[in-house]
């Protein structure tokens, strides 16, 4: 081999490994956001219709919420009883057009709404109901929830009975009569006399 071969050869073995140098470097560059989005696609893949969110009979994960008032509250407190869990977002379009239905929404008097909103604008809730802020997507986190609006149904001690992606009020009142005929039937069961 010749001299300018050798030099040619080691020319074109510094320009890969400079080539590769760089590529590692933008690869680390986005690794987190790749990451990111591995997360959420693997949340969203894995829950039923690739909504995202806990399934039916799993148990909510502890989290904390800010009130309007400046307090902040745990998840202990929120889900002691029958719940309906409903995420709302700034600048969600859906969670606009439900907002006047929702204002007239009535619910049973033994289950709960809860509106969990990020964001900065206060959205319209029915009289009745309890609103609060994600003040770190804690309470996203622990429902896997990645959706807005989406509603779940919260037995009390936190487990899920059901979920839903509502485009109705109506929707939102499905979730609630469910929760209250299993409340009706839990102590109907708890006060029959047991045989012997």
């Amino acid at each position: 081999m010749t001299w300018p071969w050798m030099i040619a050869f080691a020319s074109l073995t510094v320009a890969l490994l400079a080539l590769t140098v760089v590529v590692t470097g933008h690869l680390r560059e986005v690794s987190g956001l790749l990451e990111r989005a591995e997360f959420q696609l693997s949340l969203a893949s894995s829950a039923l219709g690739g909504l995202g969110g806990l399934g039916q009979g799993e148990r909510v994960r502890p989290f904390r919420v800010q009130g309007m008032d400046g307090e902040i509250v745990g998840s202990e407190s929120l889900l002691s009883s029958p719940s309906v869990i409903l995420f709302t977002e700034d600048s969600c379009e859906p969670c606009e057009e439900l907002a006047p239905e929702l204002e007239a929404l009535e619910l049973p008097d033994s289950v709960r709404l809860i509106v969990l909103h990020q964001g900065d604008v206060v959205p319209r809730v029915p009289s009745g109901s309890l609103l609060f802020r994600q003040i770190d997507r804690s309470a996203s986190r622990a429902f896997h929830n990645v959706a807005a609006p989406q509603a779940f149904a919260i037995e009390p001690g936190g487990v899920v009975a059901d979920r839903l992606i509502p485009i109705s009020a109506q929707q939102i009142q499905g979730l609630a009569s469910m929760l209250r005929k299993e409340v009706n039937t839990d102590t109907a069961q708890a006060r029959a006399p047991q045989g012997s």
